[in-house]
Parts: structure tokens; sequence; C-alpha cells
């Protein structure tokens, strides 16, 4: 009996503890998750609780009821998702002496839990803060590939010379591709499609995988896997309307030129087909072309490689080849050009130079 009595006061002590600190807002808040789980571990813990808030309100100490108690109150007066308190007194009413015996207080005190949990969790919910959007932008150097995993588990891969900028919150998922070029791996979320702008292109997608590279005449949309929506918004000025949705699926790609207007629409709307293989070849640090103009590729390898790479003669840049290079081994692909007809490979100090030579 000893004991019980010793545990009845500490549980008394730590109630009027606990009624103390929930009379300042700041520090309730930052112990709400060890004032319920205090409550949750005992019935008795309830009890003691109420009792001092009465007692409290009885003496006259608190002009107000503190936040806590006013939701069990208001708990208690409610006809929806609330146990009733049949034989509970109102915490307002002043105690009587010998009123409250432990045979009547039982059932109300079973009540009284299942209120106080129902309360706290509304005043929980409202006192703490709402997440909020996360915004950061990521940049990789010349010659630099990056991955990056986002909050909802989706990656990006950025190329060289790539800078994009993230922002998430509960209702969106937005990248901003600010330069060059990325492979996005989006993981489904129907409730919050997954947008990529680039320019004057918008890029949607719920669940895919697409590459977005944005050059300098124009924005490349590119679907490994899956579908998207793309659309331009014209320029200020210009088309009066957007040229609309365009659907991409897998293995096509759409061309978008920078300056969007009436004229450009119809370029807009026509997908092509690519290989793929090509498209995602360099996360894995290799350039794979089939018949693609030298020009392009040389373009490619300046993105990682130095000293760069420069074409005098147009005619020498629209000549296409095929082959599959490291991003990394400049020398291979300079070997490469050297067995090509009628070029010749010259090196400077800060350039390496293709010409063309008829003789």
């Amino acid at each position: 009996m000893e004991i019980k009595g010793q545990a009845s006061a500490d549980i008394s002590q730590q109630a009027a503890a606990w009624f103390v600190a929930n009379q300042n807002p700041d520090e309730a808040r930052a112990r709400a998750q060890e004032f319920l789980a205090w409550l949750r571990r005992s019935p008795e813990h309830v009890q003691e609780y109420l009792a001092v808030a009465q007692l409290a309100r009885a003496l006259g100490d608190c002009a107000e009821a503190p936040p806590i108690e006013q939701l069990v109150r208001e708990a208690g007066t409610a006809t929806e998702n609330v146990v009733p308190l049949h034989g509970f007194r109102p915490p307002s009413a002043a105690p009587q002496r010998g009123q409250w015996s432990r045979r009547r207080a039982l059932p109300a005190l079973a009540a009284s839990f299942i209120v106080a949990i129902i309360g706290l969790a509304v005043w929980f919910s409202s006192a703490i803060p709402r997440p909020q959007a996360s915004v950061a932008q990521y940049i990789t150097r010349h010659g630099e590939q990056r991955s990056l995993k986002l909050p909802d588990g989706s990656m990006i891969h950025l190329n060289s010379d790539s800078e994009v900028k993230v922002g998430f919150d509960t209702t969106q998922r937005r990248v901003e591709l600010l330069a060059d070029q990325a492979l996005f791996d989006v993981e489904k979320d129907p409730g919050r499609p997954f947008k990529v702008i680039a320019g004057r292109t918008e890029v949607v997608a719920v669940g895919t995988q697409f590459e977005v590279y944005r050059r300098g005449d124009a924005t490349l949309v590119t679907v490994v896997e899956g579908e998207v929506a793309v659309s331009a918004n014209p320029l200020a000025g210009g088309a009066s309307e957007s040229p609309g949705k365009v659907a991409l699926v897998a293995g096509q790609r759409l061309r978008v030129p920078q300056v969007v207007d009436a004229a450009a629409s119809e370029s807009i709307e026509v997908p092509e087909i690519v290989n793929v293989r090509e498209t995602i070849a360099w996360p894995r640090l290799q350039i794979v072309v089939d018949s693609r103009p030298l020009g392009e590729v040389v373009q490619e390898f300046n993105r990682h490689a130095t000293p760069t790479i420069v074409i005098d003669d147009p005619g020498l840049a629209g000549r296409r080849i095929s082959g599959v290079f490291d991003v990394h081994d400049g020398d291979n692909f300079l070997e490469f050009i050297r067995r090509m007809d009628h070029v010749v490979v010259a090196t400077y100090e800060d350039s390496v130079r293709l010409i063309l030579d008829n003789n």
C-alpha cells in the first residue's frame, strides 16, 4: 500500500508539472508528443491531469482555460466523433468533497481518456507547422556529370554544363532546366504530376523516363519509357494561342524551337522516331551515334573534352558518321577522324581544327 501511495503521489506531481508546462504555448508545442505519450501510459495520468486542471480553475489560478483543457472541454460537448461523458461533471463546475468516488469515476475516466486524445490530436495538427516547399538548385561543371535523388525517389541525371532548379511541395513536383541536358527517371505519383520547364517548353509526366536537351536553337524532348505531354508557350506578342499539347511515347523525340510562334507550330506537332540507345548513352559516359552529322558529334565531345575541337568547313561538319566513343577519350575520337578521307587534324595550343583537304 505504501508503494501504491508513493506511485500515486508521483503521478500527481507529474500531472502538476505538465499542467504548469502547458501554460507556456512554446513549451507546450515543443513537448506535445512527449505529453501525449505520458497521457497514453495510464488512464490514471489522464485522471490526475484533469483533476489538477479542475483544482486550478476552482482556486481561480487560471483566468482562462489552457488550449489543451479547452479542447477537452469542447470535445466533451461535441456530438460527432466523441464518446459522451455520461455521469461526468463538466470541468467548469467546482468539485465537492466526497463527490468523486472511484466507482463512479471509472466509466467517465475511460471516456475522458478518449476525449483527451481526440482533443490533443486536433490541437497538435494546428500547432505543428505545415511542411514548407523545398527548393534546391544543382549545377555541373564542364566535363562533369551528376545524379540526384529527389524527395519522391525520382532521379535526375545531369550532363556536363547543366543546371536545374527543383521545387517540391505537397501539391506539385516541378523542375526547371536552366541549362543544357538532363535525363529524368520519374516515380509514379498520379496526385502530383512531374513537370519540367525548359525555356518555353513544358513537359508533364506521371511516371516515366525521358530526356530534355536545351540547345541554342531548340529544346529536344525524348521519351525512353512511358509517355509524356509536351507543350510550348508562344512568345509575348507572338501567336495568341499555344500550339497545344503533344503526346510522346517511348522512342519518340519532339523538337520545340526556342522561338515559338504560329509559323513554328507545325514543327512542334511532328515527333520523330529516334534511336533511344543513343539518347541514354551519355549517362554511361559514351557517345553513341548512328549516321549523325560530324558537327553534332563534335559538339558532344566539346562538352567533356579539352582542347576544343573546331570544324572550319560546313561541308565537313555535315558529313555523317557512326560509332561508339568514350566522352573522355578525345584522342581515340581524333584518331577516328584522321582515318576519314580528305580530313586533316591540326593540333594547336588551345584547340584542335578539322580541315577538309580536297587534294
